[in-house]
């Protein structure tokens, strides 16, 4: 037994030389130089693998100090051409050249790591130069047990293609374990783009199950929007890229955050991004919410990753147009997904009406292209909130959007569409959409209290529209219709309402019903009055084309002595009732047929019945009506026939005149030409130049017209014709001529005068008043004063002149007079060929005559006789003006 274990013993012995010796020899060998061990590149890089991870090593070389310096220097091993692949072959990283050192104590199973150093490495596919430094611990059958990796990268582009990043520098740490890797302190400084030069920062963990589970936090501190293609790789979330860099135009993204989560088989074979989240701040960014409109500007605010769907943008200020943002968001969802991603926008604005229509109507929303054009022309201010769904698709149809703008509008004003009466203080509620747009106000118009709706439809040809107004027809408005109280027509406030509806730019249909309960009405020229609350109403139905009066449909107006009732019928407006006081009639009215046509009117019936119930005005309306015909005449084009049986001109006791027709023509409110017949007197208009018109009245019985006129009642018989023409602003210029007329009112003076001959004596007997033979008097109307200018009238016992104004508004006189009694022999010296004017001062006048003075009322004048007068020769009175004072009343 002890010669065996002596035995054992020798032989430990020898193999612990031999071991020694072998060492020996391999330190003095490895102090020759590296030894090439491809055997033990390949069993390091089996070693190495694992976790769906391959290592390849072509090369390794072993290096030791330690025959000279000691058994402490670590043994070197260089390895050369290494390659890292994924478990699918694609290459991972490229590492021309490694250094791995360890201590000889590691292989006796100590604690101490492998330390692995490496320089121009590569990652697939990038320029970027990658040196590491690792320590890499075994485990106990010298299987990879755990790692420290730092890594330092160069310039260059980080990535594969279009989806790396252009980098001047960075580096990070990374440590790994079987089944896990933890990343720390990464870095990123990017080359600069534009005005951009941001620094990215991150970090992450990877751990392995089923799956590798992957998460990478990375921060970035500032790009510009103009640059940050350069730094969104294509790949990277790709429908949201796509939506920021073209419709982000503008700003500065800052303090960028986001998490990526990705999962890969335990191989490595593929990389799937499973999630995304993060932000950023915008600061002065320009924002296009919908391709060709107006985009949001000066936006600051920011945007939220929420997954890889969803995202939010969200502003705290900004201006669209000349609105200011007051709140706005965006909601970006289906982002990832091959359907087109959505933008859910909602946005509160504030600002002017005129701001938010010049947003509502540029191209491409429109929206107020087919409205009324008053309002589109609104003023006042806005508060509005735009809602939209828009899919980011190319060739967007606006239709598709689903945008709604709903707008609060204050002291809004805006045309309506008669001339200087325009909706003001108005206050209400609009909403637009691609289908159409509502309106509601409370406003004032004409200076009433106004409900206004407007339903526009978008949809067909021009579009449709529906328009209501609610009001009070007040003082303003009746003015305006010239029906107010100081015409005579109309007093009080009519409710009304108004209704068009129809095509905006072609036919529409207009109904206006009034309530004239309220209101005291009359029409003073026809001698009918309705009290303030008797029952009324009216009811008028029109057609209109393209927003202008095309023609009236219908009318129906009742109240007590009015009846009113018109029906369309084969394009003229039929009227089968018209009873206004005592006027019965019926007929039609036609509108024009053409644009350069005329309206034509034909009424008849009984009675038509023209009495006023102002006198003075009666008196003057026509004279008065001369003053304001200054121009050209404007308005529309008519033509009228009238056939009544009978003509009431005056109020009772006045007679009526019996058959009563006319025809005429004219525009707006002047007469061009005409002609008529009533009773026996004739009238006759005609052109007289490019502005005034020549009246011819003839009357056999001058009498009979004036009192149906109630104009003169004194007055006999006498056969009329009266020549004058008018118009143009000039004051009306013409002569009366009447023959064979009695006065009947004549002053009793006069009858003295004619009583002072014994020629005159029988004439002045003959019966009431004053009998003449003729009278001329040359006249002319301006406003209300007619001008007598060398009147005279004369039958065989009494003559006179007349020379002076007479008020035809208010009666007074101011007229001269010369009275000639026993006219036939008094005149006979006149008539002397070359000697007459010496023997008469006055055209008509006579050798004796009295000057006579009037003044005062027609219904109380005040007559001055100077009787020096009658005993003056003519061509005295005509040289030293004897007898124009009078002293005598």
């Amino acid at each position: 037994m002890g010669e065996a274990v002596h035995q054992l013993g020798r032989i430990a012995m020898l193999a612990a030389i031999l071991v020694l010796v072998s060492v020996l020899l391999l330190g003095f060998r490895l102090s020759q130089g590296p030894i090439l061990l491809p055997e033990l590149a390949s069993r390091l890089a089996t070693a190495a693998s694992g976790h769906g991870i391959s290592v390849e090593m072509k090369e390794a070389e072993l290096t030791w100090a330690g025959y000279r310096q000691g058994g402490g220097v670590p043994v070197y091993l260089r390895l050369g051409d290494i390659a890292v692949r994924n478990g699918v072959g694609v290459t991972l990283v490229s590492i021309p050249s490694a250094k791995l050192e360890l201590l000889p104590s590691a292989l006796m199973g100590t604690a101490a790591p492998l330390l692995v150093s490496a320089a121009h490495a590569q990652f697939s596919g990038s320029s970027v130069p990658v040196s590491l430094q690792a320590a890499i611990w075994p485990g106990a059958d010298f299987n990879f047990a755990r790692a420290e990796v730092g890594v330092t990268l160069g310039p260059g582009r980080l990535g594969v293609g279009v989806n790396s990043l252009p980098v001047d520098s960075g580096g990070f740490s990374v440590k790994i374990a079987p089944g896990a890797a933890d990343l720390a302190g990464g870095f990123l400084d990017l080359s600069r783009t534009g005005a951009s030069k941001p620094r990215m920062t991150f970090s992450g963990n990877a751990r392995l199950s089923s799956l590798w589970n992957i998460s990478i936090s990375a921060t970035a501190d500032e790009v510009q929007a103009g640059d940050m293609a350069a730094y969104w790789p294509p790949g990277l979330i790709p429908m949201t890229r796509r939506w920021v860099l073209n419709n982000i135009t503008a700003g500065t993204a800052r303090n960028a955050g986001f998490v990526f989560s990705l999962t890969a088989p335990p191989d490595l074979g593929g990389l799937r991004l499973a999630n995304a989240t993060g932000s950023f701040s915008a600061e002065d960014l320009t924002l296009r919410w919908l391709d060709g409109a107006t985009p949001l500007i000066g936006l600051n605010g920011g945007m939220v990753f929420q997954d890889l769907n969803n995202a939010l943008v969200t502003a705290e200020t900004a201006r669209l147009g000349g609105l200011v943002l007051t709140h706005g968001q965006m909601a970006l969802s289906d982002m990832s997904v091959p359907a087109p991603t959505m933008g859910q926008v909602d946005v509160s604005l504030a600002g002017t009406v005129p701001d938010a229509i010049a947003v509502l109507n540029a191209p491409p929303l429109s929206l107020l292209s087919q409205a009324p054009p008053q309002l589109a022309k609104a003023t006042g201010n806005v508060t509005a909130a735009v809602e939209a769904r828009i899919p980011f698709v190319n060739d967007l149809q606006l239709e598709n959007t689903g945008l709604r703008v709903t707008a609060d509008l204050s002291q809004t004003a805006f045309g309506s569409g008669v001339q200087g009466l325009p909706f003001s203080q108005g206050k209400g509620v609009l909403e637009a959409t691609v289908l159409g747009l509502t309106a509601k106000a409370d406003l004032q118009f004409a200076g009433q209290p106004a409900q206004l709706n407007v339903k526009v439809g978008f949809s067909g040809k021009g579009g449709t529209e529906d328009v209501s107004l609610k009001s009070l027809a007040g003082p303003v408005l009746l003015r305006r219709l010239g029906l107010d109280t100081s015409s005579g027509v109309a007093g009080g406030a009519v409710p009304y309402s108004l209704h068009i509806t129809g095509n905006a730019t072609g036919t529409q249909n207009l109904a206006l019903q009034a309530d004239l309960t309220p209101a005291a009405l009359r029409a003073a020229h026809l001698g009918w009055s309705k009290p303030a609350g008797a029952a009324g109403e009216l009811a008028l139905s029109a057609t209109l084309r393209n927003g202008q009066f095309a023609s009236l449909d219908g009318i129906n107006a009742s109240a007590p002595g009015l009846n009113i009732q018109g029906q369309t019928r084969d394009g003229e407006m039929a009227f089968s009732t018209i009873n206004i006081g005592r006027t019965v009639a019926s007929g039609v009215l036609r509108p024009p047929a053409a644009a350069d046509a005329a309206w034509v009117a034909s009424f008849s019936g009984p009675m038509l019945d023209l009495r006023t119930q102002d006198t003075t005005q009666a008196k003057t309306g026509a004279a008065a009506s001369t003053a304001t015909d200054t121009g050209p005449p404007s308005g529309a084009l008519w033509r009228a026939q009238l056939n009544f049986e009978q003509l009431a001109l005056a109020a009772s006791p006045a007679p009526v005149l019996n058959g009563f027709s006319f025809s005429g023509n004219g525009q707006g409110g002047t007469l061009l030409q005409g002609s008529g017949m009533a009773g026996d007197a004739a009238l006759s208009i005609t052109p007289a130049s490019p502005l005034q018109r020549h009246a011819l009245i003839q009357a056999p019985d001058a009498g009979l017209l004036l009192r149906a006129m109630n104009a003169y009642e004194g007055l006999q018989g006498g056969a009329l014709t009266l020549d004058a023409d008018y118009g143009g602003g000039l004051p009306a210029t013409g002569q009366a001529v009447l023959t064979d007329f009695r006065l009947l009112k004549a002053p009793a003076f006069t009858k003295i005068m004619q009583a002072l001959t014994v020629y005159g004596v029988p004439a002045a007997a003959s019966g009431p008043g004053l009998s003449f033979a003729r009278a001329v008097v040359p006249f002319s109307l301006d406003g209300a004063v007619l001008n007598l200018q060398g009147a005279r009238a004369y039958s065989a016992s009494l003559g006179f002149t007349a020379t002076g104004r007479i008020g035809l508004d208010d009666g007074s006189l101011d007229v001269d007079t010369t009275i000639i009694p026993a006219y036939e022999i008094n005149a006979l010296p006149g008539k002397i060929p070359l000697l007459g004017h010496l023997f008469t001062a006055e055209k008509g006048g006579g050798l004796i005559a009295a000057r006579v003075k009037i003044t005062g009322t027609m219904d109380d004048p005040n007559v001055g006789v100077n009787p020096l007068s009658a005993l003056t020769p003519g061509f005295l009175r005509g040289i030293f003006g004897i007898g124009s004072e009078t002293g005598t009343k």
